[in-house]
């Protein structure tokens, strides 16, 4: 048993006057070389603006504007092949509420002017309207986070390379070394077909990637009745198929078992990267 205590989690503590919580995060991020007193006065002054300039009131704005800019998901640096790519990853509402102040803080200083409180104020009722610098990171990260999307089945098929490595472990075991190479050309066949398959669909929708718009294109390019997602059918069927390995595309599976001796491949990586594949695209495609 870990004798280090379990961390407890920090509960966002509410500011003196308005008894608000985004508040009080405004407060803190704004907050520099310990002049909280001075934070304290810039958030108060720019409230009072807010109710000045919209004659509502001031919470409600900030709470629009905050759940305005905050995104759903954001990106993260990661190496895929040797290289660096923006893989988009899924987010907790705290932190897009922490991205959401800190876009919002950056792109008032952006603005021209020298008194921070009515920078701030202007920045909080544009995006309470939905515009803004801050509305437009927002867009640009999830504009980046769909050009990359493809990115995010990389990590999933790292598992079957880490399982390949791992089924062929006894090297001097003549059974394991066969079971490697048919687990490796056996999953390298199955990704190669379920991917030509989704480039079927891809290019007969239209250039769609979400299920809801590949819908909507296959009936705007009337290739619903194609040969075209016929084809895309079967290969996705195959591919994904071979993949879970259930009857009658089975017959690799046996082999596969019974040369494996690392008891850590015991589990069908095959079907636990699928699911877990599957289970980031539907997070994902939900956004």
């Amino acid at each position: 048993m870990s004798r280090r205590g379990t961390a407890e989690e920090k509960t966002a503590k509410s500011d003196p006057i308005y008894r608000n919580r985004l508040v009080n995060m405004l407060v803190t991020r704004i907050l520099k070389h310990g002049k909280k007193s001075l934070a304290y006065q810039i958030i108060y002054r720019a409230v009072k603006k807010i109710q000045q300039k919209t004659e509502t009131n001031p919470l409600s704005v900030l709470r629009q504007a905050i759940h305005g800019v905050t995104p759903g998901i954001a990106v993260k640096a990661r190496r895929v092949g040797g290289s660096t790519h923006q893989v988009p990853i899924e987010i907790g509402s705290a932190q897009g509420k922490a991205l959401a102040i800190r876009w919002l803080l950056a792109a008032s200083q952006k603005r021209p002017g020298r008194n921070m409180a009515f920078k701030l104020s202007s920045e909080l009722v544009d995006a309470a309207k939905g515009s803004g610098d801050a509305i437009r990171k927002r867009e640009e990260t999830h504009r980046m986070a769909e050009a990359n999307r493809a990115f995010a089945h990389f990590p999933p098929e790292c598992f079957s390379l880490c399982s390949y490595l791992l089924s062929g472990y006894t090297k001097k075991d003549v059974r394991s070394n066969e079971a490697t190479m048919k687990y490796l050309l056996m999953g390298g066949a199955s990704s190669s077909i379920l991917v030509h398959g989704f480039s079927w669909l891809y290019g007969s929708s239209g250039g769609e990637i979400e299920l809801q718009e590949i819908v909507i294109g296959l009936i705007n390019t009337q290739m619903y009745n194609s040969p075209g997602i016929s084809i895309a059918l079967i290969f996705i069927t195959v591919g994904i198929g071979f993949k879970l390995s259930p009857a009658p595309s089975h017959q690799w599976t046996p082999d596969v078992y019974e040369g494996v001796r690392c008891y850590i491949v015991g589990s069908h990586p095959s079907e636990t990267t699928s699911v877990i594949g599957a289970s980031v695209d539907k997070r994902i495609t939900l956004r």
